[in-house]
């Protein structure tokens, strides 16, 4: 999958190529827009050296089948 994350501590969010998490117990949602808004940056500046990377941005999405 694509999406906008930090692929460690320190580093600036940019596009990855990500694999697919597993869906354990929950749902998957196939993800069509996905946008980035001021919640993302405030998560992003409270990232710390044992936060769980890589730390995926777009708490806004729409989805579909």
């Amino acid at each position: 999958m694509r999406a906008f994350a930090v692929r460690s501590f320190g580093d600036q969010p940019e596009l990855l190529e990500l694999p697919i998490p597993a869906a354990d117990g929950g749902y998957g949602v196939r993800v069509r827009i996905a946008g980035v808004n001021p919640v993302d940056h405030k998560l992003v500046r409270r990232l710390t050296a044992e936060s769980a990377f890589p730390f995926v941005l777009g708490v806004d999405f729409a989805g579909g089948p």
